[in-house]
């Protein structure tokens, strides 16, 4: 069984790894605790343990593998995201499948990594979820994007309740929103637009609130769902 992993971590970005292989989990834990900025601070194995490894440890970060032997890993990740809004969840697959990767998103996932990428991609993508960000390899990128743009595959419903939410917005906090999707820094849109960077902080609460929305990365998601970006 996975076991959690105690003791001070120094600051460092904890995390919680959930795979029911233990020679990767064995793999993923030294390479990630090879890193001064990161520390595995527990491991499961099923689903039941990564909701109860993650209570007992507050991960900052979890690596979730998308297969797991008791549950689907999208559908744990809808779970505990629902149940814990704070946690930032990483998928780990195999695969590239177009509709595993939009699923996972939707599910509340902020990043997508195959287990075949290298190290440094996994660690600049676990670095970026826990800023708030989104990295993603550029042809998962390209595909997300495909996929977000496809309105064939967005339900008529999902449609309305994004239309309806984009409404709420004034045309300034329209602005703030690309502008964040797109990756620029509270500072970068002050600059850009002549705002001071605690007024781009209060219109991001806003946002936040009138879209319903906790997450940078779900931010980004509704701007691709609005056509904000490409």
């Amino acid at each position: 069984m996975g076991q959690a992993v105690t003791g001070n971590e120094n600051g460092r970005i904890s995390i919680l790894i959930v795979d029911d292989h233990a020679v990767l989990r064995a793999g993923l834990r030294a390479l990630l605790n090879s890193e001064p900025d990161l520390s595995v601070s527990a491991e499961a194995e099923s689903g039941d343990e990564a909701i109860q490894r993650f209570k007992d440890t507050w991960p900052d970060v979890v690596l979730m593998d998308i297969s797991l032997p008791d549950i689907d890993g999208i559908e744990l990740t809808r779970r505990l995201t629902a149940e814990f809004p704070q946690a930032t969840v990483i998928m780990l697959t195999m695969y590239e499948d177009e509709e595993r990767l939009l699923e996972a998103f939707r599910a509340g996932a902020s990043g997508y990594v195959t287990k075949r990428a290298a190290g440094s991609e996994l660690i600049r993508c676990i670095r970026a979820a826990h800023a708030g960000e989104v990295l993603l390899p550029s042809q998962i990128a390209n595909t997300l994007i495909s996929l977000f743009k496809d309105h064939d595959k967005i339900k008529a419903s999902d449609k309305k309740a994004t239309t309806a939410n984009s409404n709420l917005l004034s045309s300034r906090e329209t602005e703030v929103l690309k502008l964040t999707a797109l990756g620029y820094t509270n500072k970068e849109i002050a600059v850009t637009l002549v705002i001071s960077t605690k007024t781009v902080e209060s219109y991001k609460v806003r946002i936040m609130n009138k879209l319903g929305l906790s997450k940078r990365s779900e931010l980004v998601r509704f701007a691709l769902d609005q056509g904000l970006i490409e």
